[in-house]
């Protein structure tokens, strides 16, 4: 009878043992991504009861309201048609609204502009692998296609956008924290990926399988957090510039004239950078002049700037400076 009582109890903590790890597991996963969005991204991404955070889509003589979840997986062909269906009527606000300033029309623009950056961010966050497919597609086709938007419409699209010099000089500020930022990540995971090979050096008979497991586990995870910060950084840059730099009526410009293919910032931005003679990417990457830590505190800036933006004021200018 004791023998089976303990058996029991040695079971019972071997269950609970392994609920506590699974609930770790799924925990680590949901936030994997270390960021979650910018503030007026959850206000209008709302979480209704038994379906999580939703998107409302004014598009179409109905609304159509659908989860993060599936807006976030929806085949390549699927989003090209949404975005399609955004550039359309955004294109229809923009020429009546270059006739008329006074136009009604404006709120629109900046309700579908607003849904159309809610519904990239869902994208970003949910499913960062069919962001960079959207990223690399024509739209419409409905597939990746070798073919890319090209320096030179770049080039055509800034004018467009007439941005004005606090714009200009938020973007280029957001640019060098960027990049300074992405230099600080780059030389960190240099410095992971080289305990490696130390890792596993040494005669076989010494080799202490729980030592090399734990410290190649502790090196894996590390390497993890470090991808993970770096892409939650761009996501964060892309809201920024996308959500808060940008008035809604650019962002309707950008979307209309780079049409079928997709405004990359960094590109956007560089050739902005270029007309300025601003340093070029690799000198900020390699910069050293300020520490690591320093370089981590700056970016920290275009962090806290994101809780500046709402959804009432995403239609203007915020500004970074």
């Amino acid at each position: 009878m004791t023998t089976k009582q303990g058996q029991l109890e040695a079971r019972n903590q071997l269950l609970e043992k392994v609920a506590l790890l699974n609930k770790n597991a799924e925990s680590a996963s949901e936030h994997s991504l270390l960021w979650q969005g910018d503030p007026a991204w959850h206000e209008q991404a709302q979480a209704k009861e038994g379906q999580g955070p939703t998107v409302t889509l004014t598009l179409w003589d109905q609304d159509c309201v659908v989860t993060v979840d599936e807006l976030s997986k929806l085949p390549l062909p699927k989003m090209s048609k949404l975005y399609t269906a955004f550039v359309q009527k955004l294109a229809v606000c923009l020429l009546d609204m270059d006739r008329n300033p006074d136009s009604p029309m404006s709120e629109q623009l900046n309700n579908w502009t607003a849904e159309a950056t809610c519904s990239a961010v869902a994208v970003a966050l949910y499913n960062p692998e069919g962001f960079r497919t959207f990223g690399q597609a024509r739209l419409d086709v409905g597939r990746v296609l070798p073919e890319q938007m090209s320096d030179e419409s770049y080039r055509e699209l800034l004018p467009r956008l007439a941005y004005a010099e606090s714009q200009v000089r938020d973007l280029l500020h957001l640019r060098r924290l960027y990049y300074t930022k992405m230099g600080q990540l780059y030389r960190q995971r240099k410095e992971l990926r080289a305990q490696v090979p130390l890792a596993c050096m040494g005669e076989v008979e010494n080799i202490c399988a729980t030592d090399n497991y734990t410290l190649l586990s502790n090196l894996a995870e590390k390497l993890r957090q470090n991808a993970a910060e770096e892409y939650s950084v761009f996501v964060q840059s892309f809201c920024a510039i996308f959500r808060g730099i940008q008035t809604s009526r650019q962002q309707a410009i950008m979307l209309v004239h780079a049409y079928p293919f997709v405004t990359h910032k960094d590109k956007l931005v560089s050739v902005l950078a270029e007309q300025h003679g601003e340093p070029s990417v690799q000198a900020l990457l390699s910069d050293t002049t300020k520490s690591d830590l320093q370089h981590a505190a700056e970016w920290q800036q275009a962090a806290d700037y994101l809780d500046t933006i709402t959804v009432a004021t995403m239609h203007l200018h915020q500004p970074l400076l």
